[in-house]
Parts: C-alpha cells; sequence; structure tokens
C-alpha cells in the first residue's frame, strides 16, 4: 500500500482543522465504525469477488485508516483524546 503524499496530508489537515473538537470526533468514530474496522476487502474476497474490486476496496480501506490517523492527531494536537472521551461517555451512560 502507498503511503499518502505531502499534498494529500496537508488537504486533510486544511479541510478538518477548522472543524470543531465535537464535530472532528464525530468524523473520527464515523470513519472508524464505516471504513476502518473490520474489512469488507476481504468478505468480497471470501466471496469470490473480481481480483480487482477487491484491490480497489483495500486501497480504499488504507486510505481511510491513513486519513483517520491524521484526524486523530488533530484532535491531539488540541488535547482531545477521543478513546478516552468515548469511554467516559460509556461508563456515565450517555
Amino acid at each position: 500500500m502507498r503511503k499518502l503524499n505531502k499534498s494529500e496530508v496537508n488537504r486533510i489537515i486544511k479541510e478538518n482543522a477548522v472543524l470543531s473538537n465535537e464535530d472532528l470526533i464525530n468524523k473520527y468514530f464515523d470513519i472508524v465504525y464505516h471504513d476502518v474496522l473490520g474489512s469488507q476487502a476481504e468478505q468480497m474476497e471470501e466471496a469470490g469477488w473480481d481480483e480487482s474490486d477487491v484491490k480497489e476496496r483495500r486501497e480504499y480501506e488504507h486510505y481511510m485508516n491513513c486519513y483517520n490517523d491524521i484526524l486523530e492527531g488533530i484532535l491531539q494536537e488540541r488535547g482531545v483524546d477521543p478513546w478516552k472521551d468515548y469511554a467516559n461517555n460509556i461508563t456515565e451512560g450517555i
């Protein structure tokens, strides 16, 4: 898998730096639950999908994982730990 180039990273940072912490956390978890956790590519491969489709899905999942790493970095720079806040909300029943 290829790494994101500097211009891609800068674009992602620029478009997300303007978001509030709450919006950024919501976007972060949306990507985690819809695009990062569990591999649809593996399911596609097991189901016999065409290899080019599986490869395309793997590339997308890799891109979204990198994207989410950047979002997490922005949150950390702001002093926000999305997983800590998420765990606190669960234990508090929110």
